[in-house]
């Protein structure tokens, strides 16, 4: 009991700390989910190696309980020092504010940064297994089960009870205080009292964690805002939110970029005025924002200025009501006094709320940054604009704003810029684009409500009494010769994929222009490029080869080790299902974040649903595995299972986009608890196929399922979140996936027949 009690101890540690080591390194890429692939693949790929370790140390130490306790109090630690190298990265790596780290700094940074925690988690698995008393695959699937039962609790208590409650530090060093002290039960009674004595140390060190823990995050927030006091620190759920201050004017930085500016004398009338030259007349105005950053204020006064006075409705919908109300705290009387009588301020998501509105806007301005990311770019997609068509009114005009392609090297710009165009032409007719440091865009359902006229540009701001100062810049940005040179930039990028929900393109063009603004010479062809061209040109028939040989390099590795050939068919089948199933979770994110939004706050609790399935897998077939007549069999039933599950999503994930929102949450839920149920189910009857062939080397066998389970989702998550996903979209990747799975179960179940 003592044993699984620890494993589940270290199943809810393990969670917790991926959570906020997850938060931290969002901040450091400034919330680019590109990353994602590079932070899962690193402590996936340190599990591994530890397991591996693990697994020769297992078998040959005289004391496993102390090497146990001693890999648990040590590992359990190191999480601390592993935040401070995320927080301090820009200073170690020598990065001014506003800077960006590349992608080799990046990956350098997620692999230090999971390693110690990591290695001890893969090493402690097959010590684990060493301890049993049964040498069966159903004993070590129990072991796995309490592990990951224990990544549920921790997931769910991390989400819902001490994020927004205590710091990140003051979590870590309670979590290393339980941990130790599940891991001295398995001591004597003298290591055990030790044991339990540094457990308690440590929760008396709480309060020291949690001033340390503020005093780190200053250090770090003032590097990335030089200069600046620092009036609030925000926990959102898209991001971590930091407000500074420079004598009258507040900056709004969103995982340490800076998002807003507030007040903007010049800049937010110009917005302002820029909506105007296409939809003078409008009079129910929907804006996709923060209220508080002093563009309601603005849209209020020139709307109210209006030569013919017209009367105007403005809502503004903003996901974050502590976002909302710690800026507005922080406005002038006159700015609160609009937003609490001239404007309706809906706490919302902006989507669901387009999607569920029954009214019909005649403007419609998505104030959303560049859709370099993946909670951005679900506001670009032709899903979003199907859904904005049909909340307006039939003279209706929607619009938004991506930074110009002039100003960036090469044409990665013009296709992030393409795909979205290629996107607003599936539901709109009619697409004006204005020149500039920002584009504007503008799309309307019929060809006569927009204008590229100048002059008609010239008399419509005319009707706007203090549009003096910026108009002659809007109509400029209409000149015929500009608006060539702009549509040339544009053509540049004609072989962009048009940005949907399920094959988000501006999210791969948005890691590509990542790629560059971190390269020392940002003229350099771009081998993330070529990396993800050269994956999207490979094809269906490359895929099948790709796979094909795989199978040869299995049954080759087979002939030439015949003694360890069911290690072999063992290790690869887990193998597969480590790869299938972190390739499948890593979609599941992304589609969760496209359709629901706020994976940041939920990604806990995401992780701890698919760590529940992986618990009730192993839990059922766990029970069956010692009376398994052929397990190898069931594991290759397994697989292909695991095939036809990824194949229906593709069609479950385009039902659940036409869904409500609560039903949306409700299917997420069941579809991650089942990506890990076909990861859970394999790993006890793989395990007991290896114990049949080599009785009683249950930590050896361990040993085996751990590392090949993690290194083969290291794998996945590398591959799929920077190229296979980017490349070919959420719908191929699930067929790719199926394929795979299929072919792992099939190969294994005729080798096995054929011996």
């Amino acid at each position: 009991m003592a044993r699984l009690s620890l494993f589940f101890g270290l199943g809810a540690v393990s969670l917790v700390v991926q959570a906020i080591l997850v938060r931290e390194f969002l901040v450091v890429v400034h919330g680019t989910e590109l990353f994602f692939g590079f932070l899962f693949s690193s402590w996936l790929f340190w599990i591994g190696c530890g397991a591996v370790l693990g697994t020769r140390i297992a078998g040959r130490v005289a004391r496993p309980r102390e090497h146990l306790f001693w890999w648990v109090a040590l590992g359990t630690l190191s999480p601390v020092l592993q935040v401070e190298i995320l927080r301090h990265a820009q200073r170690w790596l020598s990065l001014s504010a506003g800077a960006v780290v590349s992608w080799q700094q990046a990956l350098l940074l997620a692999a230090t940064a999971s390693a110690p925690f990591c290695f001890m988690i893969g090493a402690t698995f097959p010590l684990g297994c060493r301890l049993l008393e049964e040498g069966s695959g159903r004993s070590i699937g129990r072991l796995y089960m309490a592990e990951a039962a224990g990544a549920v609790a921790g997931g769910l208590v991390f989400a819902f009870a001490l994020v927004g409650r205590l710091g990140h530090y003051a979590i870590l060093d309670v979590a290393a205080a339980v941990a130790v002290a599940l891991a001295a039960a398995l001591l004597g009674r003298r290591g055990r009292a030790l044991g339990l004595g540094f457990a308690v140390a440590l929760l008396l060190a709480a309060p020291l964690a949690a001033a340390w823990d503020a005093e780190s995050q200053k250090r770090e927030l003032e590097s990335m805002m030089p200069g600046q006091k620092i009036e609030a620190v925000l926990e959102t759920p898209y991001e971590q939110v930091a407000i500074g201050r420079l004598e009258d004017q507040l900056t709004v930085y969103g995982d340490g970029m800076a998002t807003a500016t507030v007040p903007d004398p010049y800049e937010t009338p110009a917005i302002v005025y820029n909506l105007m030259g296409q939809a003078p007349e409008a009079k129910n105005v929907l804006v996709l924002g923060n209220p508080a950053t002093g563009l309601a204020d603005e849209i209020v006064r020139v709307l109210d200025g209006r030569k013919d006075a017209v009367s105007a409705a403005v809502t503004f919908v903003h996901p974050d009501a502590r976002l909302v109300r710690a800026l507005s705290e922080r406005l002038p009387p006159a700015v609160t006094r609009v937003l609490d009588s001239r404007v309706r301020v809906v706490i919302d998501d902006p989507r669901t709320f387009v999607r569920e509105t029954r009214e019909a806007f005649d403007l419609i301005f998505v104030d959303a940054p560049d859709p370099t990311a993946a909670y951005v770019n679900r506001l670009y997609t032709a899903e979003f604009f199907g859904e904005a068509a049909r909340a307006m009114s039939p003279a209706g005009v929607l619009c938004f704003r991506l930074t110009s392609a002039s100003a960036y090297v090469g044409r990665e710009m013009s296709e992030l810029a393409m795909s979205v165009m290629k996107a607003l032409g599936v539901a709109f007719a009619n697409v004006v684009v204005t020149p500039g440091e920002e584009s504007f865009f503008f799309a309307s359902r019929t060809e006569k409500t927009l204008t590229a006229d100048p002059g008609v540009i010239d008399a419509r701001l005319r009707g706007f009494p203090g549009s003096a100062p910026h108009r002659a810049a809007i109509v400029l940005a209409y000149d015929p010769q500009r608006r060539e040179r702009l549509a040339q930039m544009l053509a540049a990028g004609m072989g962009a994929i048009t940005n949907s929900d399920h094959h988000p393109s501006s999210y791969h063009y948005g890691s590509v222009l990542w790629e560059r603004y971190g390269s020392r010479d940002p003229s350099r062809p771009s081998w993330l490029t070529r990396a993800l061209l050269a994956t999207r040109s490979v094809g269906r028939a490359g895929g099948v080869a790709g796979v094909g040989l795989l199978v040869v390099l299995w049954v080759s590795l087979r002939r030439a080790f015949r003694r360890r050939a069911t290690d072999i068919d063992a290790g690869a089948a887990v193998l597969v299902a480590g790869f299938t199933a972190m390739t499948t979770n890593l979609v599941l994110l992304i589609e969760y974040q496209s359709a629901c939004g706020a994976l940041y706050e939920r990604l806990a609790v995401m992780s701890a649903l698919f760590m529940l399935g992986i618990a009730v897998g192993t839990s059922i077939v766990g029970r069956l595995a010692p009376s398994l007549g052929r397990p190898a069999a069931a594991a290759s039933a397994i697989l292909v299972g695991t095939a036809l599950f990824a194949l229906a999503l593709t069609w479950i994930l385009w039902l659940v986009e036409h869904w409500p929102a609560s039903a949306q949450q409700v299917a997420f839920a069941i579809l991650f608890c089942s990506a890990g149920t076909c990861l859970g189910a394999t790993f006890p009857a793989s395990a007991e196929a290896l114990l049949r062939a080599s009785p009683g080397a249950t930590a050896r066998a361990g040993g085996i399922m751990d590392a090949t389970d993690h290194l083969g989702a290291a794998v996945g998550a590398l591959l799929t979140g920077t190229l296979i996903l980017p490349a070919i979209g959420a719908f191929t990747t699930l067929s790719f996936v199926a394929l795979l799975a299929a072919t792992a179960g099939c190969t294994w179940l005729l080798l096995a027949r054929r011996a």
